[in-house]
């Protein structure tokens, strides 16, 4: 029996490997490159265990004492992409539990909040006993999730631009997808399924997300269930973002835009570990 969805990303599946997904190969040497040896992921290896469902934990699915856990939902940040598994903040909760390897990270790189639901949905229906606690940090409200052939598959979707490279939509449903209220509306729906679905089943849940609130990716600012954790533990300067205090302090390892700000990147231990830090 499947506790969970399947993750689309097959490659990945049942292998422990160095990089994965965005944290690929290319763009960690040509950091290591650029930062040179003060670069605290210059010498520091990073591994991507993952199970045969395709996420990042220690264990099986099958292997999980499910007498005494807690479970992570979220997309790429949750997973821990660029950063070793002992910082990312799903394990870090673990520990402060005394839970050791014995949790569920059901994120997925690129999820969606509709594909968030519908995994939990999964877990609750299939799982032997639900989880002590749930923690979720909501992925941006412009993904969407859909089959197509059976596949699972995330799409990204940009609000000037529409959806890009994906022929398996109408031009009126693309219209209805990126429309604000929509997302917003849509959002919030799924926002409430979570917070009812562990109400009623006696489960504590914890929701977040790293978004800022008045950016309409967020649904922060637009349900109070969901508290905000920033990306960074301050405001810098221009001067200090430019810097390799910052990014050692800041960004992971998958940094695509060295010096540029914001950049892409996942966030680092700060951020991480201030998570790990709430009151849940």
């Amino acid at each position: 029996m499947s506790y969970l969805l399947s993750s689309p990303y097959i490659k990945y599946h049942n292998k422990t490997s160095e990089f994965y997904t965005a944290d690929d190969a290319l763009t960690f040497s040509y950091n290591k490159y650029k930062l040179g040896p003060q670069w605290r992921f210059h010498n520091l290896p990073i591994t991507y265990k993952v199970n045969s469902h395709g996420y990042r934990m220690n264990k099986q699915l099958d292997e999980i004492d499910f007498d005494n856990y807690i479970a992570f939902f979220g997309c790429s940040h949750t997973v821990g992409v660029g950063l070793p598994l002992e910082e990312t903040y799903a394990y870090r909760i673990a520990d402060i539990y005394g839970l050791g390897d014995n949790y569920v990270n059901a994120s997925m790189v690129s999820s969606s909040p509709s594909f968030v639901v519908a995994n939990m949905v999964h877990m609750f229906k299939n799982v032997p006993r639900l989880p002590r606690a749930i923690i979720v940090n909501w992925p941006p409200l412009n993904r969407i999730h859909y089959w197509h052939k059976d596949n699972l598959t995330f799409m990204f979707t940009n609000i000037s631009k529409g959806i890009f490279g994906h022929k398996y939509w109408l031009r009126a449903f693309e219209d209805t997808v990126l429309e604000t209220s929509h997302m917003i509306n849509t959002s919030k729906s799924l926002v409430d399924t979570v917070t009812m679905l562990c109400k009623i089943a006696g489960v504590k849940l914890f929701q977040f997300s790293s978004m800022h609130s008045i950016n309409v990716d967020s649904i922060v600012g637009y349900c109070p269930d969901v508290s905000y954790v920033p990306f960074m533990d301050r405001e810098y300067t221009e001067e200090e973002i430019n810097t390799i205090d910052f990014i050692n302090r800041i960004k992971a390892r998958d940094i695509h835009q060295t010096f540029a700000h914001p950049g892409i990147y996942h966030q680092d231990q700060v951020v991480e570990a201030s998570i790990a830090a709430l009151d849940l």
